[in-house]
């Protein structure tokens, strides 16, 4: 299953549910900081929507909150890449 395209969306629709006028990214550079540009509450969000998205396509439930999402030194959401990483191992257990 191709993920960055459900990764991209919901990180599209946080970023914009924090600023209306934000621009829909079409290529997010791998070394983007989520954590630097969203707000907590909206990660949370994003969270949620990205769990339901991989639930609707793969029948799945796959949580991906752990104890590093919110850690400022070991958190997947610090780079792009590292998030799209961690979402692929996530969705392989």
């Amino acid at each position: 299953m191709d993920l960055i395209p459900l990764l991209a969306d919901s990180l599209n629709r946080a970023l914009e549910s924090e600023d209306s006028n934000h621009k829909y990214l079409e290529s997010i550079p791998f070394d983007f900081n989520i954590l630097e540009n969203l707000e907590s509450m909206s990660i949370v969000e994003m969270l949620l929507d990205l769990e339901e998205q991989i639930e609707n396509k793969t029948g799945t439930h796959i949580s991906l909150a752990d104890e590093k999402i919110f850690d400022a030194s070991m958190s997947p959401l610090l780079r792009w890449k590292q998030w799209l990483a961690y979402v692929d191992e996530r969705c392989q257990k």
